[in-house]
């Protein structure tokens, strides 16, 4: 029964895509350092692999996670970005020496931060890599001070540095899109810190629900009260094609408790589609890059919402398209 209901939902989502925008050139550009068009830089020789970052509420800090490092910057200034505090979480020689006896590089060793939440008002949740073993803490938004010692990260954060992932959290509760081995062989999207009643939950690919992913955003719809994941995945329903890479979306829901019986644990909502990005007489932009999304005016429906999504072609080095698209749910 379970199986079945989750079958009719992977075939209820469906969304409506606006044609590519491949033809058309940006109505503003300019080069670095024109005049008119200041930008503030921040930069330090001891920070580097700033790929992580998380913009205050008030857009007054800016949180980066860096290597080895996580920053708070005041950018509440237009002619100046300052460094508040900075929070040092490295690897001690231990674990950079059980990092390098599995075959590592040791420049891949360090802990490369890449899930930064906000968890409430006062704090943060953070993840690195760690050498290869990830781990977790609760960082005070305030001082960077760790209220707490870091914990075990599988699941939440990727093994190796170059491995994307995706997290977001609603609620006090992590959702992820990420790997579970430092191999990077399974991939799964879950639920952790959950409390009370409700459990965490997960969805791998034992079941053949993900096809070697790369995850690459997340997104929360309040008046829907879903998570919404972003990822590219092997297109195994076009088996003719080798290896044929297809941009997804995928849906779950926030009031999912898992099965009763096959399912215990595991998502029962799980959704997914595909996102097509294909001009006239063109081979598709099928690899999703990036994507943004700018809410609906106040007042307006959910389904306003408007997906920004940067796309590139298998096959075509060089070609990029950028896509914008609504999703409807039926």
């Amino acid at each position: 029964m379970e199986n079945r209901s989750l079958l009719s939902l992977s075939v209820a989502l469906l969304s409506f895509l606006s044609p590519c925008l491949t033809a058309l050139t940006p109505r503003v550009s300019f080069h670095m350092g024109s005049p008119g068009r200041h930008v503030t830089r921040f930069s330090s020789p001891e920070v580097s692999n700033t790929s992580t970052l998380l913009l205050s509420e008030d857009e007054d800090i800016l949180y980066v996670g860096a290597r080895d490092a996580v920053l708070a910057l005041d950018v509440s200034h237009q002619d100046a970005i300052t460094l508040r505090s900075q929070l040092d979480w490295s690897p001690s020689d231990k674990d950079l020496e059980q990092c390098s006896m599995k075959g590592k590089e040791m420049a891949d060793c360090p802990n490369f931060i890449r899930v930064l939440q906000f968890l409430n008002t006062t704090h943060i949740y953070a993840c690195g890599t760690f050498a290869y073993s990830p781990r977790c803490s609760y960082i005070t938004s305030e001082t960077l001070m760790m209220s707490m010692k870091p914990d075990e990260g599988r699941g939440r954060c990727p093994y190796d540095p170059y491995q994307r992932n995706t997290a977001i959290i609603v609620d006090g509760e992590l959702y992820t899109g990420t790997v579970a081995d430092y191999r990077g062989n399974r991939p799964l999207i879950s639920r952790h810190l959950s409390e009370g009643r409700r459990v965490d939950l997960k969805l791998d690919d034992t079941l053949g629900w993900l096809e070697d992913p790369t995850f690459i955003s997340s997104s929360f719809i309040p008046e829907e009260e879903k998570i919404y994941f972003f990822f590219s995945e092997v297109g195994r329903e076009y088996d003719f094609i080798d290896k044929f890479i297809v941009s997804r979306v995928s849906q779950i829901c926030m009031s999912d408790v898992g099965g009763q019986r096959t399912l215990q644990r595991r998502w029962t909502t799980f959704a997914k589609a595909q996102l097509l990005c294909q001009a006239d007489n063109e081979l598709p932009y099928n690899v999703l890059q990036d994507i943004d999304s700018l809410p609906p005016a106040e007042g307006a429906p959910a389904d306003d919402t408007l997906f920004y999504g940067i796309f590139t072609s298998q096959w075509s080095v060089g070609w990029t398209s950028i896509q914008s698209f609504h999703m409807f749910i039926t």
